[in-house]
């Protein structure tokens, strides 16, 4: 195979992807028109775990924090079959994870790791949870404040 013909076979599984993600999201997003409120939390189970089977990771979630506590919960979760599920609707201290409190909620940054040894030193504290907890790697996002 040429070089030409390997980029063009990049360009077709780019474009690929990026079509099946926006029908994904297309689709997730008409769901939630006019949708009956008894069937807006099943719902989102749902489509997390669409969203989880299309980046073939672990765990997707949705966690809701009131900047004024030092509590947060897990209010929605899709977990693969590989891993032990995280509590949902339960009190958790932001102090499991100073570091990634910090990064994600304080500054709006996006904290991420391939490994647990990709965390800096000041990590220390969320590096022992993350391994209690059986995380080895790690990418949250936004917060959405209402």
């Amino acid at each position: 195979m040429t070089e030409n013909n390997l980029q063009s076979d990049d360009l077709q599984n780019n474009f690929t992807d990026r079509n099946r993600f926006e029908r994904l999201i297309s689709n997730l997003s008409a769901r939630f028109v006019n949708i009956q409120p008894d069937r807006v939390d099943p719902t989102i189970k749902a489509a997390l775990s669409e969203i989880l089977e299309f980046f073939q990771v672990d765990r997707i979630g949705l966690i809701r924090h009131d900047i004024n506590s030092d509590y947060y919960q897990h209010i929605h979760v899709a977990d693969s079959s590989r891993i032990s599920p995280v509590p949902v609707a339960v009190d958790l201290p932001t102090a499991l994870f100073p570091y990634t409190y910090r990064k994600v909620i304080k500054e709006g940054a996006v904290a991420s790791f391939s490994t647990l040894e990709d965390l800096p030193d000041e990590a220390a504290t969320d590096r022992q949870n993350y391994a209690n907890w059986g995380i080895k790697s790690l990418f949250l996002s936004f917060r959405l404040a209402l």
